[in-house]
């Protein structure tokens, strides 16, 4: 499963599982995960993508104002890779703070996000502890060229922890 990150291909795969009789329990995850990977992609309006096999290709997201089924849906599709081509992502005003920045940040942790150039990040009531968890994490985007923090409640510990985060990046 790890290595197909596209939902069509993993679900092409399942149904040659399920048509060999090979491995029918293995066809059935597979055909399950890429319903979940597709019903994801149509929720955040990327199911034609999903449908054509081309999430790997979508290189913007502007999913402003997720709910938090959207939000679900987008870490679905980051965790599992499909969204691994991203260099521009807007996330404003989708309350990304608290468990919300733990679950992004762990996903740029693990390398989700390392072709990023662009993250919009405002209107989300990020406060000093979600910039903590967001500096470590930026270390993991090599590319990053652009934080957009506008209108949260960053306080000067928190935006102490990103210029930290970004001189160590620099060394």
């Amino acid at each position: 499963l790890s290595t197909i990150h596209e939902p069509k291909t993993l679900q092409a795969a399942g149904q040659v599982l399920l048509d060999s009789d090979l491995h029918q329990e293995l066809g059935q995850t597979y055909l399950k995960m890429a319903n979940s990977l597709m019903e994801a992609a149509r929720v955040l309006g990327l199911g034609d993508q999903a449908a054509r096999g081309q999430l790997e290709g979508v290189h913007k997201l502007q999913a402003e104002e997720l709910t938090d089924i959207t939000f679900g849906s987008f870490l679905l599709l980051l965790t599992e890779q499909c969204l691994s081509g991203l260099t521009d992502l807007n996330l404003s005003r989708s309350n990304v703070t608290g468990p919300r920045m733990a679950s992004l940040s762990n996903a740029i942790l693990a390398g989700r996000l390392a072709k990023c150039q662009y993250l919009q990040l405002r209107h989300n009531s990020i406060n000093d502890a979600d910039m903590h968890l967001l500096s470590g994490a930026v270390r993991k985007m090599p590319k990053l060229r652009e934080l957009w923090l506008q209108a949260n409640r960053i306080g000067d510990e928190g935006m102490k922890a990103l210029v930290d985060a970004v001189r160590e990046g620099n060394e």
